[in-house]
C-alpha cells in the first residue's frame, strides 16, 4: 500500500512539474508575442510618421490657389448664394428621330 501512494505522490509531483513547464512555455509566447506586436506598432508609427512627413512637405511645394477661385473654407460661397445667381439655361433636348416605316402585311423582313 505504501509503494501505491508513493508512486501516486511521484506522479502528481511529475504531473505539477508538467503543469509549471507548460504554463512557463505559455508566458514565454505571450510575452514574444507582445514585443512582435509593440516591434510592429512602432515600425507602424514610423512609416505613418514618415509619410505625414513627405506629405506635409509635398503640401507646402503646392503653389497657392488663384485669387479668383472662392476657398472650400470660405462660408460665403454657400451652395444657396450659388444657386441664387443668374445661370443661363440649359439648351432643349434634340428632336426625337423619325419613325421608322411600317412594311404592309405579307412583306415581312427578316434579318439573317
Amino acid at each position: 500500500m505504501r509503494e501505491i501512494h508513493e508512486d501516486d505522490v511521484a506522479q502528481q509531483e511529475q504531473n505539477r512539474a508538467q503543469r509549471e513547464s507548460h504554463i512557463q512555455l505559455l508566458l514565454a509566447e505571450a510575452r514574444e508575442a507582445r514585443e512582435l506586436e509593440a516591434s510592429l506598432r512602432r515600425e507602424e508609427n514610423a512609416q505613418t510618421a514618415a509619410f505625414n512627413q513627405t506629405f506635409l512637405s509635398l503640401l507646402g511645394q503646392l503653389p497657392p490657389p488663384p485669387l479668383d477661385v472662392p476657398s472650400p473654407l470660405d462660408l460665403s460661397c454657400s451652395p444657396c448664394s450659388l444657386l441664387s445667381s443668374p445661370v443661363s439655361p440649359a439648351p432643349p433636348p434634340p428632336p426625337p428621330p423619325p419613325p421608322l416605316p411600317l412594311l404592309p402585311p405579307g412583306e415581312e423582313h427578316f434579318l439573317g
